[in-house]
């Protein structure tokens, strides 16, 4: 879902790219114009709530980003906010599999990261036994016929585990994806908090 708000040269603005500028305008401020031109003129930004997710063209950017600015980055997203931020950064080809949906999942995550250790067991609990119910009601049962196909035969079954199989296998590289991400926001974070207290 695109947030879309301008049209500037022909490249659709989204409201996060509007922020991300005005952040980048405050780094471009802060530092010299070989480092900005380096490191900063090609990234992009997804913001959901106070997770920001920064879309680099290559992981060397990335790596730098991560390693040199990420202090920085925070401190400005900051100064044009006014709020905390959670940032990640990637490469722009892993981006593919992040939407709208995938920040939003993340941010529930973080959100629960916060929770004490009985609520998460709760909350995971209950996740699991929505799941399970789900999938259980979706199947046929033992010496029950498929109502949606009465012609459930072999080669249907085999073409339905197929596309299981392959929803499975995109449902975890996506899980894959937002592990990734959320390792990295926790460990900002952490680097964060031992900065702080140092």
């Amino acid at each position: 879902m695109c947030k879309c708000i301008s049209l500037i040269g022909g490249i659709a603005l989204t409201q996060d790219n509007l922020l991300w500028s005005d952040v980048l305008g405050l780094l471009k401020d802060r530092m010299s114009k070989p480092a900005f031109e380096t490191w900063f003129k090609e990234t992009k930004a997804m913001i959901e709530g106070n997770n920001w997710i920064i879309i680099t063209p290559n992981e060397f950017s990335r790596d730098w980003l991560e390693s040199r600015y990420l202090s920085e980055i925070k401190e400005a997203i900051y100064s044009t906010t006014k709020e905390e931020a959670n940032v990640a950064v990637i490469v722009e080809n892993q981006s593919v599999g992040v939407s709208q949906l995938d920040v939003k999942i993340e941010s529930i995550l973080t959100q629960i990261e916060f929770l004490t250790q009985n609520e998460k067991v709760k909350i995971l609990s209950l996740i699991k036994d929505k799941f399970t119910k789900e999938i259980i009601s979706s199947k046929p049962q033992c010496g029950e016929q498929n109502t949606e196909n009465s012609n459930y035969d072999e080669p249907n079954r085999i073409s339905n585990l197929e596309k299981e199989v392959k929803q499975l296998k995109d449902e975890l590289t996506g899980l894959h994806t937002e592990i990734r991400l959320l390792k990295k926001i926790l460990a900002n974070q952490n680097s964060g908090d031992t900065q702080e207290q140092g």
